[in-house]
């Protein structure tokens, strides 16, 4: 299997709950990216659910902007920073079914 990345705009005003179970249902999928990128500066309870999760797993890859540029913008500059051709999009509210990547993969 390839391996593949999942690009993921945060932003400041995200709901951090959502966050966690949005990089949860990453996590559990069957066949699990090998590199994950956010964007932006980010509040105290956000950064702090990154940071569980980057500690745990080595493959997160954090794209920071000092300011808001908007999600356009955002985006652009994340493919530009993913390591592989293939990239998964997810929003921070996205739950993923189990097999999701594996059956995108296929």
């Amino acid at each position: 299997m390839e391996n593949f990345s999942v690009l993921m705009s945060v932003y400041k005003n995200e709901k951090a709950e959502y966050l966690e179970l949005a990089i949860d249902s990453i996590l559990k999928q069957t066949i699990v990216p090998n590199e994950i990128v956010k964007d932006g500066t980010l509040t105290h309870e956000l950064e702090m659910i990154l940071d569980k999760f980057s500690t745990k797993y080595e493959f997160f890859k954090f794209l920071e902007f000092k300011e808001n540029r908007g999600l356009g913008l955002a985006l652009r500059d994340g493919v530009l920073s993913c390591s592989n051709e293939l990239i998964a999009r997810m929003d921070t509210d996205d739950i993923s079914k189990l097999e999701r990547f594996e059956k995108q993969l296929t």
